[in-house]
């Protein structure tokens, strides 16, 4: 067990923190998460969508 204090930029965790909620939230959509879309711009599509719709909620 460690009883040093670690340094870490408290910003660059918040924002670290942040991206890896919205990954979260786009999980849940199971097409998302599976990536049922063979092409990359249908993926990059649906994310978009995916992501809109988690931000109007």
């Amino acid at each position: 067990m460690r009883n040093e204090h670690r340094e870490h930029d408290a910003t660059t965790y918040k924002h670290r923190n942040r991206i890896e909620c919205c990954f979260n939230r786009l999980k849940h959509f199971r097409r998302f998460a599976t990536r049922y879309d063979r092409r990359a711009i249908h993926f990059r599509g649906f994310a978009l969508i995916a992501a809109a719709m988690s931000w109007l909620r």
